[in-house]
């Protein structure tokens, strides 16, 4: 009789912790990279949506009125200087995930450029 376990536990072997190669605290997040790609590219998203609407709403609160351009480029600058942090860490975000911050914050630089009118 054939054993379904022992066919799926030779199928699928799951990286785990004990078999990397790395030892300290970076082994741990080039393990969550690894098992969830998505989760660095969704965290440095999160961090940049939660800054944005710090600073835009904080903005608001302090000067009367708010400025949407330049909560943009502060986010994306913060932000891509997370992802350079991350980027120091082998196998954390991937050049691919770092370009796009770095494009965003080209867009959010010209977007601020654009949006700002001299003042008489």
């Amino acid at each position: 009789m054939i054993n379904l376990f022992t066919i799926t536990q030779t199928l699928f072997e799951f990286q785990n912790s004990t078999n990397t190669n790395r030892t300290g605290l970076d082994n741990l997040f080039v393990y969550v990279a690894q098992t969830v790609p998505i989760f660095f590219p969704f965290m440095l998203f999160s961090l940049w949506i939660i800054v944005l609407a710090g600073t835009y709403f904080s903005a608001s609160r302090l000067f009367g009125k708010s400025d949407f351009a330049g909560s943009f480029v502060v986010a994306s600058f913060i932000t891509m200087i997370a992802a350079f942090t991350l980027n120091l860490v082998d196998g954390l975000i991937d050049l691919y995930t770092l370009s796009i911050v770095v494009a965003i914050n080209v867009i959010g630089i010209i977007f601020l450029y654009v949006n700002t009118r001299p003042r008489l």
